[in-house]
């Protein structure tokens, strides 16, 4: 966007361009988030997995069509639009740049596919070559935190791969996107100046982000005393 804009694009221009966003962007990122992760965790391996293959077919076409249609959001959000504003021109976006649209978000599950997959190889060949980080022949309760804890190596070296490479590349290039769709309908792309109390809002999301944050870690360091482990031993 600050290049568009004819602009130095720095850290700080681009924190100062997001800060006044910070509660439509983390509330989008949350819904998102959410959908994200429950899709990964429904892609894996099941016991008495019911589900027919259409149902399957029918989950994973819903989560793309979402992924497809919110692909404008972000851009919107930061350029001054509404949540749901965003979403409507989200979909203006996806219907004049199909084309545009479907090969960058093709190729980006495509290419987070193959790292899921190379994490899921790599935490099984992990508990081959290691056989020491788990006993699986003893009571599943008094292993499942070190079987938890070494899978997740894995699973956080291919989400940093992800978050640190692949998806910069693929925000980039739908906010271009965005600014071309914008262009072709002849209309100004135009930062908005920072609304008012946006320094208030912008602290007071930060300190429910520390909150959380807090909270999280409490619950991993006090998991005996909170009685985590056997609610996830039962």
């Amino acid at each position: 966007m600050q290049h568009r804009l004819g602009r130095e694009s720095t850290i700080a221009g681009c924190l100062e361009m997001v800060l006044p966003r910070a509660w439509p962007l983390w509330l989008f990122h949350w819904i998102d988030g959410w959908w994200t992760v429950n899709r990964i965790l429904d892609r894996l391996p099941k016991k008495n997995d019911r589900r027919s293959p259409l149902d399957k077919a029918l989950s994973e076409a819903l989560y793309y069509a979402w992924k497809v249609a919110t692909i404008g959001i972000l851009p919107g959000l930061v350029t001054g639009r509404g949540l749901i504003d965003a979403g409507k021109r989200s979909v203006g976006l996806v219907r004049a740049k199909t084309v545009d649209v479907m090969i960058l978000r093709s190729g980006y599950s495509a290419l987070c596919w193959i790292i899921g997959i190379a994490a899921y190889i790599g935490t099984i060949i992990m508990f081959v070559k290691f056989p020491q980080l788990a006993d699986f022949k003893a009571p599943v309760e008094s292993q499942i935190y070190k079987f938890y804890f070494w899978a997740g190596v894995p699973i956080c070296v291919s989400t940093g791969v992800i978050m640190l490479f692949l998806r910069p590349v693929y925000l980039l290039s739908a906010c271009d996107i965005y600014a071309d769709y914008v262009r072709e309908r002849q209309e100004n792309l135009v930062l908005p100046p920072p609304p008012r109390g946006a320094v208030n809002s912008d602290t007071f999301a930060f300190v429910v982000v520390a909150i959380l944050a807090f909270l999280i870690l409490a619950a991993v360091k006090y998991r005996e005393e909170l009685g985590i482990m056997k609610m996830l031993g039962n």
